[in-house]
């Protein structure tokens, strides 16, 4: 007897293969870590040369995402356990924030969990190994510039002075002749680059299937040290070249370090896994690329849950995304801060851009000579500031109407973390400027009313 159609079937369990669960999670923290920098490069350049600029990411972040995906979906056929889910709805959970770090977050948890899978799945191993390289560049180097850029740019400077012979006052480096100052930003920290030579050793390693052994370490840190020794020797020839800085340091120098620090990476990298492949020659090795079937198509359901989710977290994530969506908060601190010097009593000149920062100078009664900068929260410029002082001068920081020695960095930047998430989540944070001022002693300018510029009217505009 044949059943009846009016009987219900019992529903199925979405119990997705793994390789297809992590593959599809690792796609969904990347593009929800990089929404809001993409759709930045792409506002404010135009798509077609952001586009053409690799969204101002590094193109060996793209390979080896590509190739972290790749490498999963040759995992086997098993079906995702409990434990698998529950790591997928914690990542899902983390790319539904609008805030894009906590998918970084996401996938370096996904591949912490990967990456000491049972060694019976090499597959999802190397997989987890790709994406915990990965959270390096993207995230984990810029939190660790963020927290730390003080003493890792100043030691960087050292570095930079003792190859061009002259000295440095924290991250400013003084040009020969004493000139001017060349000014370490963070993003032009070895730090950066090193990252970026991490994951591309990580990438060919797993390529190539390479087992780890100290020699491989080696060759890493060879190519760290190569990526390091480059980004150097480009800050010395700045600092030995001030004339040349701006075709040096411009579009077209910065194209050209950029392919010959990746063109370095590739060579050095390639010759270790050859030398390594020699070495390990014989050795069986079970899980070689060259016979691995074409893995089959993810399930339906699995690919329209990751295109919902993946919708609902980028449409998250972009309030508050577009460059201009609120005015610039440093022009917002200059207007006030001339304002506020007028009104007591100093003449001030047009401010001067340099060194990515804006310096107001101004002249008062008995002689007085004052300069304000304009600061960055993270206290990358205060190494600039002392520079500008003179024997006779006095330098003091201005934050939140406080006169302090030093500029509290932490305490500005946790202000202006907060400040980007309130403005993520499409609200207007309070903006207080941070100011490195210089004057001589005729100005008397720590008796100023600093309390003034505490918070500027209606948020300073974020």
């Amino acid at each position: 007897m044949a059943p009846s159609p009016l009987i219900a079937r019992p529903a199925q369990r979405f119990e997705p293969r793994r390789k297809d669960l992590f593959a599809a999670l690792a796609t969904l923290g990347f593009a929800n870590g990089l929404v809001i920098r993409v759709s930045d490069s792409g506002l404010a350049r135009g798509w077609t040369a952001a586009l053409m600029d690799t969204f101002d990411i590094s193109p060996i972040v793209w390979v080896a995402m590509a190739m972290a995906v790749a490498r999963l979906r040759e995992g086997g056929d098993e079906r995702a356990s409990r434990p698998d889910m529950a790591v997928g709805l914690l990542c899902l959970a983390a790319c539904l924030v609008p805030v894009a770090q906590a998918s970084w977050l996401a996938m370096t948890g996904l591949g912490l969990y990967l990456a000491w899978a049972p060694a019976r799945e090499p597959a999802l191993r190397d997989g987890g190994r790709l994406l915990l390289a990965i959270t390096i560049p993207m995230l984990w180097s810029r939190l660790l510039l963020s927290a730390f850029s003080g003493p890792v740019l100043t030691a960087e400077a050292a570095l930079v002075a003792s190859l061009v012979g002259t000295e440095h006052v924290e991250n400013a480096v003084l040009y020969p002749g004493g000139s001017g100052v060349l000014w370490i930003a963070p993003t032009c920290s070895s730090l950066v680059t090193v990252a970026l030579a991490l994951l591309c050793w990580v990438a060919f390693m797993v390529g190539a299937r390479s087992p780890w052994s100290a020699r491989a370490a080696g060759w890493g840190l060879l190519a760290c040290l190569a990526a390091m020794a480059l980004n150097v020797a480009r800050l010395a020839v700045l600092a030995l070249n001030p004339a040349e800085h701006a075709v040096l340091h411009g579009p077209v120098g910065n194209a050209a370090m950029n392919w010959l620090t990746t063109a370095a990476l590739l060579a050095v990298c390639w010759v270790g896994v050859r030398r390594l492949g020699a070495g390990h020659r014989g050795v069986d090795a079970p899980d070689r690329p060259t016979a691995l079937p074409a893995p089959a198509p993810a399930p339906t359901r699995l690919m329209v849950f990751l295109a919902i989710a993946l919708l609902a977290g980028v449409a998250l994530k972009q309030p508050g995304a577009a460059p201009d969506a609120a005015p610039d908060p440093r022009q917002a601190s200059i207007e006030a801060t001339m304002d506020f010097l007028n009104r007591n009593g100093l003449a001030v000149r047009q401010p001067r851009r340099d060194l990515d920062l804006a310096i107001l100078r101004g002249t008062g009664p008995d002689g007085c000579r004052l300069a304000v900068a304009i600061l960055a929260p993270q206290g990358w410029h205060v190494g600039v500031v002392r520079h500008m002082a003179g024997p006779q001068d006095e330098v003091f920081f201005v934050y939140s109407g406080t006169v302090s020695e030093s500029q509290p960095v932490w305490r500005t930047r946790l202000d202006l973390y907060e400040a980007l998430l309130l403005r993520r989540l499409g609200l207007t944070p309070a903006h207080r400027p941070v100011l490195g001022v210089v004057a001589d002693r005729a100005c008397r300018a720590k008796s100023l009313p600093w309390g003034e510029l505490a918070t500027l009217p209606d948020g300073g505009a974020g």
